[in-house]
């Protein structure tokens, strides 16, 4: 199997999606939203947009996931998810990077055991 074809296969695989409710405090237009897990390609390509700047490689990731606004499929191909996350509020957008940060990071405590980890060798 050539590249190509690996990455169209790793796209068709199933993926975890996960919805968030926003709290009826927050005045958006969207209910709930939907967030994929990004593979190691799609970090790559987010990160990629971002380019020098460190502090929009969160903001293209989670662009980047965002795969449902109330149920209906967005995507940043036909310009659905930009225009879902630009018309959030900012409490809101607030809320969907929490979300975003909730499915592709660690818990603290798994983090913390992991670096304690560490082990040290000199060859």
């Amino acid at each position: 199997m050539g590249v190509l074809e690996e990455k169209l296969a790793a796209a068709r695989k199933p993926r975890a999606i996960h919805t968030f409710t926003f709290p009826t405090k927050i005045a958006a237009d969207v209910r709930t939203i939907s967030f994929k897990e990004l593979t190691a390609e799609d970090e790559l390509v987010s990160s990629k947009r971002a380019g020098q700047d460190a502090f929009r490689i969160i903001y293209e990731r989670v662009r980047e996931s965002l795969v449902e606004a109330d149920g209906k499929p967005i995507s940043l191909s036909d310009g659905t998810a930009d225009a879902v996350w630009a018309g959030l509020p900012p409490p809101a957008r607030e809320l969907a990077i929490a979300a975003f940060q909730s499915i592709h990071s660690a818990p603290e405590d798994t983090a913390k055991d992991f670096l304690a980890s560490q082990s040290v060798r000199v060859d």
